[in-house]
């Protein structure tokens, strides 16, 4: 029993974790790609180019890349129950608000300020699920939180331009239902999630044990504790890990079915390849994590998942079919592993749960502004060759990133358990 809450953690945390993706779900995934598969009605009925289109989708990973680091110390001095309901709530309102743009200026206005508060659940939502879970299921914890939010993105691209927009009456009403559903699930949240009481007498020690955590919650010197982060190596690394990989998809999967039609596909089987893409990925988002889990390693799982799927990617824009449609499946399947650079944040020596927003905020802003500037650099070099791309975004982006991992310190519980024996056997840390 959590003497903090006064329920058993054991069974509360598969609900947190339930509605943590739910909230994902509702207020990033659905709500953000709801606009990629409702463009081109968009572009029809308002007479707004493709181009204005995009450059309103581009305020999106602009405004939540500018919110990132605030939304994770917001997260750290008061809580993910409170920044977490309120950021889905808020996220919900300012989606809606892009179906009421009666020109081009506000739609801009609107995608930015839902892409801005947007952030407070995508930053912050990963903690509260790890909050609640011990190190040694960490990834599996991330495998369920990632394969829930992540079928809100590809639920979103297939119907939202289809069958919703169709059945609502357009594009307008299809944001509404977005916002209704995304605050709905924001008033679940602050009603019925706990905020767990952490010691935070260690913040460089996550909840080891999965059983009571009862110290009172004290809240350090956040911003003493978010500037400390900037001296930690592996921050750095894992930043600039997830702006290669954020980089390579946005930049790849916006271009690549461009590509295709320009190639003479039909613009159904041009998405389906990118929606394959986000299939497998849930599916990889499941197996991989857990799979470090068992394994007790975390650099070695993600490097060889970022290797296989960067290649993957790249033969996407090489490969004829029936041939595409093998390295789309390696692509989305082997990108489950990425599930791992949320979970190590909260196992660093030196972070811990409590200061867990702050490395998180800092690391998805880095992969937000990854995703702006790719997409800003692949579109040219499509122009120049249509391999290009590929090799950017799937050996320059995964692949490097994977590399880099390897930079990052071991958190698996394998690595732990070596140090712990390692301090058994030298507790002087005498020479041989």
């Amino acid at each position: 029993m959590d003497q903090g809450t006064g329920i058993r953690p054991a069974t509360y945390r598969w609900y947190v974790l339930l509605l943590s993706g739910l909230g994902s779900f509702f207020a990033v995934g659905l709500s953000w790609y709801c606009m990629a598969g409702l463009f081109y009605e968009i572009a029809q009925t308002t007479g707004w180019s493709m181009a204005q289109l995009f450059t309103a989708w581009g305020m999106i990973p602009l405004a939540a890349a500018v919110m990132s680091i605030p939304s994770g110390v917001l997260c750290d001095r008061y809580g993910t129950r409170l920044v977490c309901g309120v950021g889905i709530i808020l996220a919900g309102v300012m989606g809606a608000l892009r179906g009421l743009s009666g020109n081009f200026p506000v739609l801009v206005v609107t995608m930015a300020l839902y892409g801005g508060v947007s952030a407070l659940a995508a930053v912050n939502l990963p903690k509260a699920v790890a909050t609640w879970f011990p190190p040694h299921q960490m990834g599996t914890a991330m495998s369920g939180y990632l394969f829930i939010a992540g079928a809100g993105s590809a639920v979103s691209l297939m119907v939202s331009g289809t069958v919703v927009s169709s059945l609502l009456g357009g594009w307008r009403q299809v944001t509404f239902l977005c916002g209704l559903l995304t605050v709905i699930i924001g008033i679940i949240w602050l009603f019925t999630i706990k905020e767990r009481k952490i010691d935070t007498t260690d913040v460089a020690l996550p909840n080891t044990t999965g059983g009571e955590l009862s110290a009172p919650v004290t809240h350090p010197n956040i911003m003493t504790g978010f500037v400390s982060l900037f001296r930690l190596r592996d921050s750095w690394i894992l930043s600039v890990v997830y702006f290669l990989f954020m980089g390579g998809w946005v930049g790849a999967s916006g271009t690549l079915p461009f590509l295709l039609e320009e190639a003479g596909w039909s613009k159904f089987q041009a998405n389906f390849v990118v929606s394959s893409v986000l299939w497998t990925y849930i599916a990889g988002s499941l197996i991989f994590p857990a799979l470090s889990d068992k394994l007790g390693l975390r650099r070695i799982v993600f490097t060889v998942c970022t290797i296989i799927s960067g290649t993957g990617m790249f033969l996407c824009f090489l490969l004829p079919s029936p041939w595409i449609w093998v390295a789309a499946v390696a692509w989305g399947l082997f990108a489950g592993g990425v599930g791992l650079i949320v979970a190590v944040p909260m196992e660093l020596p030196g972070v811990g749960i409590m200061r867990a927003g702050s490395l998180l905020g800092l690391i998805m802003a880095s992969g937000y502004t990854g995703g702006f500037l790719f997409s800003l650099f692949v579109p040219p070099l499509a122009g120049i060759s249509l391999v290009l791309p590929g090799i950017l975004c799937g050996f320059g982006g995964y692949a490097l990133s994977g590399g880099l991992f390897l930079l990052v310190t071991e958190t698996g519980h394998r690595a732990k358990a070596k140090a712990v024996v390692g301090v058994a056997r030298n507790p002087g840390g005498e020479g041989g």
